[in-house]
């Protein structure tokens, strides 16, 4: 095998479908699979890209009006005399700062992304992001959705190739991306290795919400545990998209109401010196 090319979980259901004599069948479940998951990355790339872009926009229009406009307009106030008004004064000071040291600034941003490239690999760091990203309500509803829908729907691949239950959670366990749940899945794999079944061992790991284990437990005890993992993952997969939607419709009015308070703010300070001056005159 090429382990660059074909992952474990895709080695493993065609092995298991070579064996059931079912290797057509998971060869299209497999395409189908890819391009679901293919999907779900897209939308939320997608969903992140253009409140970035804003992000990024914004900000450098402020870096902009800071760097070249306030300078050009702090010579026309000193020409005027007078107390200048706080906002003015604040800006004046950033502009001074960003002036004096901007290398230092930029060095300190080049370093700080190198240092985060090389950091977003090592385990540690990837758990206490992911522990950081709990306690936000909307990317702990996302984070969990998306885990839960790519075990659910990975579990069930495997399972319906003819994988068993313990070796199929092996194998399914990588995909969830993280190291704090992988653990946790490995208690309950130790579960049903003694004989527990899989939605009661999931349940005492705290691995997935109550839905979760429930809709299991219903499926293992009626002998439909592959359909109700399909149910499932179709359920979080619905969820994830929605859930996206939602935040990316909130977030960007968001930033656009942000960006505008701090452009108004910079206009401001700019147009208060000279307005002060206009009533000192009249």
């Amino acid at each position: 095998p090429h382990p660059r090319t074909f992952s474990p979980f895709f080695l493993s259901a065609i092995r298991a479908g070579e064996a059931a004599g079912k290797l057509d069948d998971i060869l299209l479940k497999l395409v189908e699979f890819g391009d679901q998951q293919e999907q779900l990355e897209s939308r939320l790339r997608g969903a992140l890209a253009y409140p970035l872009l804003l992000l990024l926009l914004g900000i450098g229009c402020l870096v902009f009006f800071i760097l070249v406009i306030v300078p050009k307009m702090e010579g026309l106030f000193a020409q005027l005399g007078g107390t200048l008004p706080w906002p003015t004064q604040v800006l004046i000071a950033i502009s001074h700062g960003f002036a004096s040291w901007w290398p230092w600034m930029l060095g300190a941003a080049v370093a700080g992304g190198f240092l985060v490239s090389r950091l977003a690999g090592s385990p540690a760091v990837a758990a206490a992001a992911e522990q950081g990203m709990r306690w936000v309500p909307w990317c702990r509803d996302i984070l969990e959705a998306r885990q839960i829908g790519r075990f659910t729907r990975t579990l069930q691949l495997l399972l319906d190739s003819g994988l068993p239950v313990f070796q199929a959670m092996d194998v399914a366990r990588p995909v969830l991306g993280s190291a704090m749940v992988e653990r946790r899945i490995r208690t309950a794999q130790e579960s049903v290795k003694q004989g527990t079944s899989v939605a009661e061992s999931l349940k005492q790991a705290r691995c997935f919400p109550p839905l979760v284990t429930h809709m299991m437990a219903v499926g293992e005890s009626a002998g439909t545990l592959v359909d109700v993992l399909n149910e499932l993952a179709a359920y979080y997969e619905r969820f994830l998209d929605e859930t996206l939607r939602i935040v990316t419709s909130l977030l960007e009015p968001l930033m656009i109401i942000v960006m505008g308070l701090l452009v108004g703010f910079c206009v401001l300070a700019m147009v208060m010196p000279m307005f002060q001056m206009t009533q000192l005159v009249h």
